[in-house]
């Protein structure tokens, strides 16, 4: 019974990490005419936290925006915002690279939830961004945070890749729900054989 309770433990604690950076973010990249490309992003949310937050970087040495004068902070200059769109419901917002105190840092696509977050399970799409590519081929993957909450409030923080979106997302069992599952029948094999000895 020691090692069944120890198994449970080892694996739930396995599950709440594995969970945390295993949140998709899938991409369709399309080429809009010379070295003009666009993202479109599809964020599967396969943790057992509410999604709350991305934030999508882009390579400083790989990626520019089309830059516009600020109207905010004259003398500055901000990504075209007809350049980017997110789903009703979702905050977006692009940042150019930028050199800060010498140190040059990538620019990001970043994705807020104005009212109900992503719950475990949802699939939501409609965040895209376009950009130039000043590398070789089709751009790819990218590194990419998610901030979430779990049921009693507390932040939940995770990091992973982007990957390519070969076919419609669909979501997969919870890793909670496979542990309990697997639980389950473990069990009831052991009530079933203890039966058989009698």
């Amino acid at each position: 019974m020691k090692t069944l309770s120890q198994f449970i433990t080892a694996t739930a604690l396995y599950l709440v990490v594995a969970s945390v950076n295993a949140n998709p973010i899938y991409y369709q990249v399309s080429n809009e005419g010379g070295d003009r490309w666009r993202y479109d992003y599809t964020v599967a949310n396969n943790t057992l936290f509410d999604i709350e937050q991305f934030t999508i970087y882009f390579d400083y040495t790989l990626y520019d925006f089309a830059l516009l004068p600020s109207a905010a902070f004259p003398g500055e200059f901000e990504v075209d915002a007809n350049d980017y769109q997110g789903p009703p419901g979702w905050d977006v917002f692009v940042a150019p690279d930028a050199d800060i105190l010498g140190v040059e840092e990538d620019g990001f696509f970043d994705a807020f939830a104005l009212g109900d977050l992503l719950e475990p399970g949802d699939v939501l799409g409609g965040f895209s961004v376009s950009f130039t590519y000043r590398g070789a081929g089709a751009p790819g993957r990218q590194f990419f945070e998610f901030f979430a909450y779990d049921a009693q409030g507390n932040d939940i923080f995770g990091e992973s890749f982007t990957r390519p979106l070969l076919a419609s997302p669909v979501p997969e069992p919870s890793p909670l729900s496979l542990c309990l599952l697997g639980l389950l029948l473990l069990v009831a094999g052991r009530k079933k054989t203890r039966t058989t000895q009698i």
